[in-house]
């Protein structure tokens, strides 16, 4: 890993600030890109025999003994597979839940990341950004033992 020496010291230097430092090693695609590489990934999965719908308002998932054999959406129509891959999002996510309790799936509570944007001068962070695209760093509050963490930092961003 390229910035070794300078990796250390930053983890020394976290870890007296009560934090850490995790060193991630990114591959940035970009905004600008971000269409052109999402729709390639579509195309190979099209290509490959993929199925893919969004926007597809789905009432019921089907299921056959222990295995899903599909879904039935709002209008009735049973969309089947040997695979199933939901993505609700959050706006289905209470639908989602209903159908892992009819189901009788077992489900878990995910921690919630709250955002704080907060923007300081670029000479700030240089040293920091210069050898590392994207750092972690990871506090843990001494009150609650709540954990917080530095994301989407990036150089000049």
């Amino acid at each position: 890993m390229e910035h070794q020496d300078e990796i250390h010291e930053f983890q020394r230097r976290a870890t007296k600030a009560n934090l850490k430092l995790i060193p991630v090693v990114i591959r940035h695609l970009g905004t600008g890109r971000c269409q052109e590489i999402l729709w390639k990934m579509y195309e190979y999965l099209i290509n490959k025999g993929v199925e893919v719908r969004t926007g597809v308002a789905v009432h019921q998932i089907i299921t056959e003994g222990l295995r899903v054999k599909g879904v039935r959406t709002v209008d009735g129509e049973e969309i089947t597979g040997d695979y199933l891959i939901l993505a609700s999002g959050r706006e289905g996510a209470e639908w989602l839940s209903r159908e892992a309790n009819r189901l009788e799936l077992p489900t878990g509570i995910n921690p919630v990341d709250i955002e704080v944007r907060v923007e300081v001068p670029d000479t700030v962070m240089e040293p920091l950004t210069r050898v590392f695209y994207e750092s972690k760093l990871i506090y843990y509050s001494q009150t609650f033992d709540d954990r917080v963490r530095t994301f989407c930092m990036n150089p000049s961003g």
